[in-house]
């Protein structure tokens, strides 16, 4: 008995997160797709090649003239 009640809520559960999500569905696909905008950007890949370069060669300075 108790184990259909701990089934039969977890389905619920389940169920209710469920119909959140479907009814929420527009404004979830809105929300991923403003949080994927800046990472779909032209100069992310540059910027983070220019960051790279820079600590590239602040590691170089260090390991070549020891300071």
């Amino acid at each position: 008995m108790i184990r259909l009640f701990i089934i039969l809520m977890f389905l619920y559960i389940v169920g209710m997160i469920a119909y959140i999500i479907y009814y929420n569905r527009n404004v979830i696909r809105e929300q991923w797709d403003e949080l994927k905008a800046p990472f779909s950007s032209p100069n992310l890949k540059k910027n983070i090649v220019r960051g790279l370069v820079a600590m590239l060669l602040k590691f170089l300075r260090k390991r070549i003239f020891k300071i």
